[in-house]
């Protein structure tokens, strides 16, 4: 009875152990397979031919892609860039290049157009002269000339021609001249150009004017004429409702004009408002504004209009 409890104590022993160490290799397999990072893998040397790595590293476009057929003849071209070029021209003095880009234009303020044209972009005179002449005519009379030797090449020139008569057509040649002494070489006629001066420009309008009563005669209308020119008379409107132009009162017809007169005294009926505009008349009959105001300007624009 003794001998089979030992063995039976023996066996329970070698199976615990047996169970302990089952459970210690279990543990360690969870542990790499759910908490343990990835093993480093083993290094390996790898042995690099030197003489091989060192022609791979000289290979060139030519040694691959323009050692094929198709491509070998662009391996043989290379571009060959551009030259510069130079211009030259051999200038003669005895037959001076025109002027370019002639042009006359009306300035519309009357009695005045403008001639421009633009210097060659070479030189071989040292004059500019521009001739004026009527209608028909193929000669004309000098009327400026200038030395351009201080004058850029290609630069635009300007001559203003005034006290021109409006309405009249006139014409204009541009010529270069070299001259030498007493040895004068103009260029070939310019084509001629043309234009006719107008006046299209209305004269400022009357300054200070001011409106009063005259003692039960009437209202008398006051003014400063314009610095114009070509200011030649006042015209006065009068209306009976604010806004509107009206009719003209003065002057009725021209001959009804007073030479330098700054005032007029109008008839009228008293104690009813009469709404006055006056504008400015020049010689060649533009009017300054007529445009009114249907209501009273704002002199504070702070305070209601109404």
């Amino acid at each position: 009875m003794l001998i089979q409890k030992e063995q039976f104590t023996k066996k329970t022993i070698t199976l615990l152990v047996i169970l302990i160490v089952v459970m210690i290799a279990g543990g360690i397999m969870v542990y790499n397979s759910f908490f343990a990072g990835p093993k480093a893998p083993a290094e390996t040397t790898i042995e690099i031919d030197k003489t091989t790595q060192a022609k791979s590293l000289t290979y060139t476009i030519d040694d691959t892609i323009f050692q094929q057929p198709q491509f070998y003849s662009l391996s043989k071209e290379s571009f060959p860039g551009y030259t510069d070029q130079y211009v030259g021209i051999a200038l003669d003095p005895s037959a001076p290049i025109p002027p370019q880009e002639v042009t006359v234009t009306n300035t519309k303020v009357g009695q005045t157009l403008l001639v421009q044209w633009r210097i060659p972009e070479y030189v071989n005179f040292n004059l500019i002269r521009v001739y004026r002449m009527a209608a028909g005519a193929t000669e004309g009379k000098a009327i400026f000339e200038q030395n351009v030797l201080e004058v850029s090449a290609g630069s635009k020139m300007t001559y203003q021609d005034t006290n021109l008569v409006d309405g009249t057509r006139y014409y204009y040649l541009v010529r270069t001249v070299y001259a030498e002494g007493d040895d004068e070489l103009e260029s070939s006629n310019t084509v001629p150009v043309a234009a006719t001066p107008t006046d299209e420009i209305a004269p400022d309008p009357p300054l200070a004017v001011t409106v009063e009563s005259s003692d039960g005669q009437g209202i008398m209308i006051s003014w400063i004429p314009p610095i114009d020119s070509d200011f030649a008379f006042v015209r006065i409107y009068r209306s009976t409702v604010q806004g509107t132009i009206g009719e003209i009162i003065y002057p009725k017809e021209l001959k009804d004009l007073e030479e330098g007169s700054t005032s007029y005294l109008d008839s009228v009926a008293s104690n009813i408002p009469y709404y006055y505009t006056v504008t400015s008349v020049d010689l060649s009959g533009n009017e300054s504004s007529r445009d009114v105001l249907a209501v009273p300007v704002r002199q504070n624009p702070f305070e209601p209009l109404f």
